[in-house]
């Protein structure tokens, strides 16, 4: 399998999506939320092309299967047996991709957990008249499209590793360094973890914080401003902006998360200079951001500062 093969069939579901659903993936946006959303909406069309693609090939596998079933038989003496086996039992699990991605959701997670819920929908900005508005509105617009956009973008990438491990498992007894038994794993594995990342993260959420909700920060407690200015200063404005800031590492947080688990996968397969502990930072360090409120009062209370309300 061509390495670049990820990336050509989405940049295919692409164009396929825009001549079929012209009106959603060329749709006119006026904001940056809804523009995310919009490419949201576009790639869930992805893993159902991703499904036919391995439809369509696993169908290929099982006539090939045959026919090296045949040489087989015909010439023993050059054994094709293996890789027989491999091509028919590669095309089964191609030619039922869901009910595969489904057992190795179970086999990895216990369950079928999926990805963050809830709809895409911009939020409403308001008009700005100082930087701090400025700040809180560009926040507001994209916090919530930017975490389905990475949740969905989450489920494309481990559907295609999922399919990437099959066809690499087909190789078995053709070509031995692309069938390594390494590769197969990780790729099923980590696109298994992918595609349950809603279940992933709350997990890692109640593994470090011994709870597996995502913060809101529009309940953050705030900063004891009082401790800097004094009692009766208004400090709103500051304590919007703040949360606008942590909701911004919230994203980062997000990313940080995904990035992880593709460093662990590089780092496995030997690729490039990742390393395992580099994507365990970045797992464990995203998880941290994601929970930026929690972590802030973690740190309060553990140095005493008082900064941070109860």
């Amino acid at each position: 399998m061509d390495k670049k093969y990820p990336k050509g069939i989405y940049l295919f579901s692409f164009f396929v999506a825009a001549l079929l659903f012209p009106s959603m993936v060329w749709a006119q946006v006026d904001t940056l939320g809804a523009l995310f959303c919009k490419v949201k909406a576009e790639s869930t069309v992805y893993p159902y092309i991703l499904n036919a693609f391995a439809y369509i090939a696993g169908a290929f596998l099982a006539v090939r299967s045959i026919l090296l079933f045949k040489r087989h038989a015909e010439n023993p003496s050059q054994s094709q047996i293996v890789a027989g086996i491999a091509h028919f039992v590669g095309a089964g699990f191609l030619l039922s991709l869901p009910t595969v991605a489904s057992l190795l959701q179970m086999s990895v997670m216990g369950n079928i957990p999926g990805a963050w819920s809830g709809a895409c929908a911009a939020g409403a900005v308001v008009g700005a008249s100082s930087l701090d508005v400025m700040m809180q509105n560009f926040v507001k617009n994209i916090h919530g499209p930017m975490s389905t956009l990475l949740s969905m973008i989450s489920v494309i990438v481990g559907l295609t590793f999922i399919v990437k491990g099959l066809f690499a498992g087909v190789k078995t007894g053709t070509d031995p360094r692309a069938s390594s038994p390494k590769t197969i794993i990780v790729n099923l594995v980590i696109g298994a973890l992918l595609i349950s990342i809603g279940g992933v993260l709350e997990d890692i959420l109640l593994t470090i914080f011994g709870v597996s909700s995502v913060s809101n920060m529009s309940s953050f407690s705030g900063i004891a401003w009082s401790n800097f200015v004094g009692a009766g200063v208004n400090t709103t404005a500051a304590d919007n902006t703040v949360k606008a800031i942590l909701a911004f590492i919230q994203i980062i947080g997000l990313i940080a998360f995904l990035r992880g688990w593709l460093i662990v996968k590089a780092a496995v397969e030997g690729g490039g200079q990742a390393t395992i502990p580099q994507g365990i930072t970045h797992i464990i360090g995203g998880a941290m951001a994601i929970n930026i409120d929690r972590m802030l009062k973690i740190i309060d209370k553990t140095f005493g500062t008082g900064i941070i309300n109860p």
